[in-house]
């Protein structure tokens, strides 16, 4: 079918990891004068680490010299595509790149993800269960908040009955099992099979996305929705945009100890919270 972006070709090449095919890819497409669209999965274009997060493992304010470097030399090679255009998961992704680069972004389509969790679909409700279960999935990285949140978690009184489960790995995982090796409410499942996936999300009664880094848009929300299962997510990036206005969801301020640790205690204790949120 014709693109509306590019309404006079019917053939199109869309990069989604530009990093591992080399900037050639894009000398090529430009020579060929073939359409493309690029991905703003993440920050690529804008910063070397493609994740505008620092090594100190903080949210980048300012663009380092090296950053600007790399996208110097990254824009030139992409900018060279005649009729080129740009898909972003959320709004804040492109706000964010705009503010590092300028306007030089053309052709914009601002839409999520499209993939087909349907898989994920609550075939019937689950029973109640004595203990709140949480859950975390995704990279158990810095960026990602897991260590904050388990610090948050560890941080509530003795009496608060919950667990939480952690599906992925990172290199922030080795360490925070030996953290709470001795806590069995912290249960590390590293990589699991996505039936095994799907069967946490059915048996949570909260999916915890504190990431601190500009998350895009967040895959494991989607799962979460197509799931039935409530959501509360840090504030970051364009996570925002896929909670806004509705009622199975919490949004925090990244990195802030006193909301989260506060809001986490209210769903273990508050019922009526609980089945408000779902």
């Amino acid at each position: 079918p014709r693109s509306t972006l590019f309404p006079y070709t019917t053939l199109f090449r869309s990069v989604h990891l530009a990093p591992g095919l080399g900037l050639g890819v894009f000398e090529y497409c430009a020579h060929r004068d073939l359409p493309v669209i690029f991905v703003m999965h993440d920050f690529w274009v804008t910063c070397l680490r493609s994740s505008m997060f620092s090594k100190a493992g903080a949210a980048c304010s300012k663009r380092e010299w090296f950053c600007r470097w790399s996208s110097t030399i990254r824009w030139q090679a992409l900018s060279k595509i005649r009729r080129l255009g740009f898909w972003a998961p959320s709004r804040k992704v492109m706000e964010l790149a705009v503010e590092q680069m300028g306007n030089v972004f053309r052709n914009i389509l601002i839409e999520r993800n499209i993939v087909d969790f349907a898989d994920f679909r609550r075939i019937q409700n689950q029973g109640a269960c004595a203990t709140i279960q949480f859950l975390y999935v995704g990279k158990v990285t810095v960026a990602k908040g897991v260590a904050f949140l388990l610090e948050c978690l560890a941080g509530l009184p003795l009496s608060a009955r919950f667990e939480i489960d952690v599906i992925g790995t990172g290199d922030a995982e080795e360490q925070l099992r030996r953290v709470y090796a001795s806590d069995c409410r912290f249960r590390f499942r590293g990589l699991c099979a996505r039936n095994d996936v799907i069967r946490y999300y059915h048996g949570a009664t909260a999916l915890l996305v504190p990431s601190i880094w500009f998350e895009p848009a967040g895959l494991v929300i989607y799962q979460a929705q197509e799931a039935g299962l409530p959501v509360i997510a840090s504030d970051s990036g364009g996570m925002p945009e896929l909670l806004s206005g509705r009622a199975d969801s919490i949004v925090l301020s990244a990195g802030d100890r006193d909301a989260w640790t506060s809001t986490l205690r209210a769903v273990i204790e508050d019922r009526g919270l609980r089945e408000r949120l779902k």
